[in-house]
């Protein structure tokens, strides 16, 4: 259950981290991001802690991005994350993952429950309460049409949704991924990420207990048997749909549209919201639902 938080992390370090600058001479302040994301779903608990990145004057691998990101990450932090009844759980750093993590097991996160993260570092302490949503989705529907396209390419056409949870303001994140299961242990378990663009983004405004859809489109995992005949390899499509506290939907939202608008002079950036109490901090910690479905991908 842990591959959902991949997407969710990734873009809190990417576009939350960023410290906008005008100046071509940048300095470093000690400004602290926090991203933390909990949910009944997953079984751990997960926190990043990072110094700000300026946004100019840095030059960022993105082949390689651990050695850029291990020169932001705060590693002597102290980090805990205390639930309604005042139990709480100390978060370790994790040197292999850079960030504090610790199993759910002992801390079990509850739908509708409230919980308030608390970190020291630098000699400052920092605080966020969230409510992780009370409801989840029950299901998921989905159409999948094999078409060629202009290139004389195989693709699929997905189109997928599901019921809002009805009487409540709920924000969704729309997401899936192709996961291969081939044989072959060179290439089994590869994951690739499928994108809904804008429409990964969803809402029930005007919509409540309605079906909300996204569509998008795919190309299979394919690799050649000894011959170089083209060979369709097993594989899964996993549908994913988060149920957010309306912040983390605006830090994922911001975070695709300034990525998806950076360098266009007449789009303004999304703003990126901020949770966290304490001086000189910024990010978000957040409480979400999750649902996923797997759909066995076959050759027509």
């Amino acid at each position: 259950m842990k591959k959902h938080l991949i997407l969710l992390f990734a873009l809190s370090i990417l576009f939350g981290c960023e410290d906008v600058v005008d100046s071509g001479v940048v300095e470093i302040d000690q400004t602290i991001h926090i991203a933390g994301f909990i949910s009944p779903e997953n079984d751990t608990l997960s926190v990043n802690i990072s110094r700000a990145l300026p946004a100019l004057g840095l030059e960022l691998s993105f082949d390689d991005p651990r050695p850029d990101m291990e020169r932001f990450i705060v590693r002597d932090a102290e980090v805990t994350i205390e639930n309604s009844t005042g139990s709480n759980i100390r978060l370790p750093f994790l040197e292999d993952e850079l960030l504090y993590a610790e199993s759910a097991e002992t801390f079990e996160v509850l739908p509708g429950e409230t919980y308030t993260l608390k970190v020291s570092a630098n000699g400052q302490n920092y605080s966020a309460t969230c409510i992780v949503p009370l409801h989840n989705i029950d299901g998921i529907s989905e159409q999948i049409r094999e078409d060629t396209n202009e290139f004389g390419f195989n693709e699929f056409d997905l189109d997928m949704s599901f019921m809002d949870i009805e009487g409540e303001d709920n924000f969704y994140f729309v997401g899936a991924f192709l996961e291969v299961t081939a044989d072959d242990e060179s290439i089994s378990n590869t994951i690739r990420n499928i994108f809904f663009d804008l429409e990964a983004f969803q809402t029930d405004n005007l919509r409540d207990g309605l079906e909300i859809g996204a569509s998008t489109y795919f190309f299979p995992a394919l690799s050649f048997d000894e011959n170089n005949e083209v060979l369709f390899l097993e594989q899964d499509l996993v549908l994913q749909v988060i149920t957010a506290e309306q912040s983390l939907f605006q830090l994922l939202r911001a975070g695709y549209l300034n990525e998806t608008n950076d360098g266009n002079p007449f789009i303004e950036l999304g703003v990126e919201p901020n949770t966290i109490n304490g001086n000189g901090a910024t990010g978000v910690f957040a409480g979400y639902r999750y649902f996923e479905k797997r759909v066995v991908i076959t050759e027509e």
